[in-house]
């Protein structure tokens, strides 16, 4: 992993959420963390982040409809819901809202160790992609301009070559 990456943890109980900062620690990711899904929200919706961290069981707004939300303003990042309800509709519905992985309390550090190293390289692979995207738009768009140059000067060579008629051969111009 290249650089130290961002992550929100939403939990109404702050003992979770000393536990994940404590164990994300170990994966050198930097923790903010919320007790009112609705401040995560807001902090998703005016911050980059690289991952989150998601409890199911909230007042004001359940960890299904956040990670809906985080969903659609970060396509791509990883999300990984944490709940003690192990109950395969709601791992399936927070599956079709976008969640990358499930954990069951209470947490396992291996498996959480485990599951967040893989979301951390998959997301670090995410962001080297965009930016080779990105220089090569910008190839791209100075090749382009290249060319227009280019394209320009032979017309004005030809426009030059056109003015320069002798009698011999105006008409063939």
């Amino acid at each position: 992993i290249m650089h130290r990456m961002t992550a929100i943890s939403v939990d109404d109980e702050l003992f979770n959420l000393n536990l994940i900062e404590e164990m994300a620690d170990m994966l050198k990711l930097n923790v903010v963390s919320f007790q009112d899904p609705r401040k995560a929200a807001i902090y998703a919706a005016q911050n980059e982040i690289d991952m989150a961290f998601v409890d199911y069981l909230m007042p004001h707004m359940d960890g299904i409809s956040l990670i809906k939300y985080i969903r659609a303003l970060h396509l791509e990042i990883p999300i990984i819901i944490i709940t003690g309800e192990n109950s395969r509709e709601i791992k399936i519905k927070a599956l079709e809202e976008g969640a990358n992985e499930f954990l069951t309390k209470p947490l396992d550090i291996v498996e959480f160790e485990a599951r967040g190293k893989n979301m951390l390289v998959l997301r670090e692979y995410q962001r080297l992609m965009k930016n080779q995207a990105r220089f090569l738009e910008k190839e791209v768009k100075n090749a382009t301009s290249n060319l227009l140059k280019r394209e320009n000067e032979t017309l004005q060579i030809l426009g030059k070559a056109a003015e320069y008629k002798d009698p011999e051969t105006a008409n063939h111009v």
